[in-house]
């Protein structure tokens, strides 16, 4: 994940230890997992652009804000996914096969929220989709979402 932001704020579900990287020269801290989700908070001495890494084998939960960017193809066990107050342009989501719940709230136009829902999966199961304040949230075509099964 990227952040323009002078500090990132984020909360982990799962289970086992997560590294997370801040991005600037700061040493990596290794934490461990709940299903409740921990929240961490990491501040820098000016706003300028860092990229995150967070690795871990069992994250099943992310909730972030402030972000302009975001990779979670790796993260396959991931089932809830939340980001509001973003600055992302774009979000893939085809590798996230057990995802259940996502939320995206922030600057998301109706032709890259019609980009996201051709990325979601079609598995059998509920599934929920949260997209206010996005400025595309009343022109997207809610249609692809819902012919995969996912609920507004």
């Amino acid at each position: 994940m990227t952040t323009e932001e002078s500090g990132i704020s984020f909360i982990l579900a799962g289970s086992g230890v997560a590294t997370v990287d801040w991005g600037d020269g700061s040493e990596k801290i290794s934490l461990t997992l709940n299903e409740n989700g921990v929240y961490f908070r990491h501040t820098y001495p000016n706003a300028s652009i860092r990229t995150i890494i967070i690795n871990g084998d069992n994250i099943m939960g992310l909730h972030c804000d402030g972000i302009t960017s975001l990779d979670v193809s790796r993260c396959t066990e991931l089932k809830s996914l939340s980001i509001s107050g973003s600055l992302i342009t774009s979000l893939d989501v085809s590798k996230n096969t057990a995802l259940t719940n996502l939320g995206v709230g922030g600057q998301l136009t109706s032709s890259a929220l019609n980009a996201l829902f051709r990325t979601l999966h079609n598995n059998a199961g509920e599934k929920r989709i949260w997209i206010s304040n996005n400025p595309g949230s009343n022109d997207c075509d809610r249609s692809i979402a819902e012919s995969k099964g996912w609920t507004f």
